[in-house]
């Protein structure tokens, strides 16, 4: 598992994933030495895990997780929170959405990605 600057294309750090285990323990123990105060980073679904989000933000970065529908409780709370937004007024020009449709190794999947131009206060903390 590498961790990767966009910017200075450039490989930041690298660790192995040990056989018995996964990302979702390599992944601390990569971004645990790095300086990546106020950058972003972004992880697919293996990494969108409570307890990575933490260090995460322990180290002051921002962060971009995939969610996938086999976190149920999360995905129905920003399900919740996304359609109590909506119906408190979140005004358009404040976000951008976007869908795409895939399809592969049998299966279909829709992607739905929502970009807000500000951090919305619920995600402040």
């Amino acid at each position: 598992m590498s961790a990767w600057s966009c910017q200075h294309q450039l490989v930041l750090g690298q660790t192995a994933v040990d056989t018995k285990t996964n990302e979702i323990t390599a992944i601390p123990e990569l971004l645990s030495p790095l300086d990546i105060t106020n950058s972003i980073i972004t992880l697919d679904a293996m990494g969108c895990q409570k307890e990575i989000a933490k260090q995460i933000i322990q180290q002051k970065v921002d962060y971009i997780l995939a969610l996938k529908g086999n976190h149920s409780g999360m995905q129905a709370e920003l399900e919740a929170w996304w359609h109590k937004c909506q119906r408190e007024g979140l005004a358009p020009e404040k976000y951008a959405k976007h869908t795409t449709i895939s399809s592969g190794h049998g299966r279909i999947e829709p992607t739905f990605r929502i970009r807000f131009r500000n951090k919305p206060s619920r995600f402040q903390q």
